[in-house]
């Protein structure tokens, strides 16, 4: 006899091997559930650093033409942001919903 959870099972009896089975579902759907959102981390942190990124190009752009180029400054961040908004982040953005919805299916 063996304790299993809260419940004293003989081993190799049926309803061990679905006490089994059940506890190694459990753990694979918690591993798959950390990789996940490991993933998804790993994903904004990236999308943070192109923020960053963006900030800090904003920045020099507006100390290297403070007075006659605003306007040129000011398109060019519009255009920078377009360009990564368009591609990291609808590819971040797309990778994350895979991965949320990918076990739900």
């Amino acid at each position: 006899m063996i304790i299993f959870g809260n419940q004293l099972v003989e081993k190799g009896s049926e309803k061990y091997n679905i006490l089994l089975k059940r506890s190694r579902e459990t753990l694979k759907r918690h591993r798959e559930k950390e990789k996940i959102e490991k993933e998804i981390q790993v994903k904004l942190k990236k999308l943070a650093n192109n923020l960053d990124t963006l900030k800090n190009m904003n920045e020099k752009i507006f100390t290297t033409y403070p007075n006659a180029k605003e306007q040129f400054a000011d398109q060019r961040f519009i255009n920078l942001k377009a360009e990564v908004d368009s591609s990291e982040l609808n590819k971040c953005i797309k990778g994350i919903y895979g991965l949320l919805f990918r076990n739900y299916r």
